[in-house]
């Protein structure tokens, strides 16, 4: 199945996953190597990228997740087609 990952500021990545009729959660597809892509970290998966950039709360730190429009968390589960959305979180200037 097909999954888009897009972040805010960055380009989309699109990635090929095995699954099946009950779908993955974003934790798995965030495990898949190629997902640091969307972060800049072409080597490296999307947790692994986050967690070496942002320690162990990196997915809050990073932004909120959304899929196909809809809040969602690691544990959220996703379909072929899923278009999951990282809206980084914006630091309040002086």
């Amino acid at each position: 199945m097909r999954i888009e990952i897009f972040r805010v500021t960055s380009s989309p990545v699109s990635i090929e996953m095995e699954g099946n009729d009950e779908g993955v959660t974003i934790r798995d597809v965030f495990n898949e190597p190629g997902t640091g892509k969307v972060i800049g970290r072409d080597d490296e998966t999307l947790l692994e990228a986050i967690e070496s950039e942002y320690g162990d709360a990196g997915i809050e730190k990073l932004g909120s997740i959304r899929v196909n429009s809809i809040s969602a968390t690691l544990d959220t589960v996703v379909y072929g087609g899923a278009a999951i959305v990282i809206i980084p979180k914006v630091k309040a200037g002086r």
